[in-house]
């Protein structure tokens, strides 16, 4: 397929070749939206840091890529579907269906650089207004992945309770009245039961 289709990226991505912190490199900037082929357009929404300008290019595009597996760079990007991991037998599918083990999911967020940290915060809606170090940032990053995997698999006694209490507000669970951690935990998992 060699016909050229737009997506607009929803994050700042750098390709990741040889030309990768010279001048030669090559960025696609969230927010701006870039012609390129079927094929690179379509791997870039399936990692889910771009989408499709107009139905038109999505309808273009369909499959472009079917035959491509995404790898674990691209399934910190990915909650849902299927995906392969490398191994030393070639691929392994894993299928993501928002539960299970996530740990060979983790992102070193030490890879990325203070600016992008700042808008991974943005994007999950973490507060990073006092954010000083990268330090700092890879610590709300590497907390929120602990949260979300704790929630996901029903563990809820690993959340500290300030998390406990946010999550109860969120899915409108009444609290009133609970003073220990293991109460309000009991109250969530009762209402995850119902």
């Amino acid at each position: 397929m060699d016909e050229n289709v737009s997506i607009k990226f929803t994050e700042t991505r750098v390709v990741d070749d040889h030309r990768k912190g010279t001048p030669e490199e090559q960025r696609f900037v969230a927010g701006k939206t870039y012609e390129m082929s079927a094929r690179s357009a379509d791997r870039w929404v399936k990692r889910g840091v771009a989408e499709w300008a107009s139905d038109d290019d999505r309808t273009k595009a369909a499959g472009a890529s079917a035959d491509v597996n995404l790898v674990i760079s691209d399934l910190n990007r990915r909650q849902l579907g299927t995906a392969s991991l490398p191994n030393k037998d070639g691929q392994q599918d894993l299928e993501l269906d928002g539960g299970g083990d996530k740990s060979v999911l983790k992102t070193d967020y030490n890879d990325l650089k203070v600016a992008e940290l700042k808008a991974l915060l943005e994007t999950r809606g973490i507060p990073g207004g006092d954010v000083k170090t990268k330090a700092d940032a890879v610590k709300l990053l590497e907390r929120d992945d602990v949260v979300k995997a704790a929630i996901a698999s029903g563990d809820y006694d690993a959340l500290h309770v300030d998390e406990l209490k946010s999550l109860a507000e969120q899915d409108f669970i009444d609290i009133t009245g609970l003073t220990t951690k293991a109460e309000i935990v009991d109250a969530i998992k009762a209402h995850a039961k119902s």
